[in-house]
């Protein structure tokens, strides 16, 4: 059983991770980070929606041909 702490130190370590591959590869797609970090597709969507939502990163341009911008 996982407390709330352990989740929360594990999301923090996976958004650090996905914030890196973001600063080194803009353009790098969810499939992409999906396959480097181990997480699924939908996994990656979580979290680069929930730093959409914090400010923390924004999409600029389309899905496909656009880039990442890690604002922080």
């Amino acid at each position: 059983m996982m407390t709330g702490s352990t989740t929360l130190k594990t999301t923090e370590k996976t958004t650090e991770k996905i914030l890196n591959l973001l600063r080194r590869h803009p353009s790098i797609t969810n499939q992409e980070m999906a396959e480097k970090i181990g997480l699924s597709v939908d996994g990656i969507y979580y979290h680069t929606k929930k730093l959409k939502e914090n400010g923390i990163i924004r999409r600029i341009g389309p899905d496909k041909g656009g880039y990442w911008e890690v604002i922080e």
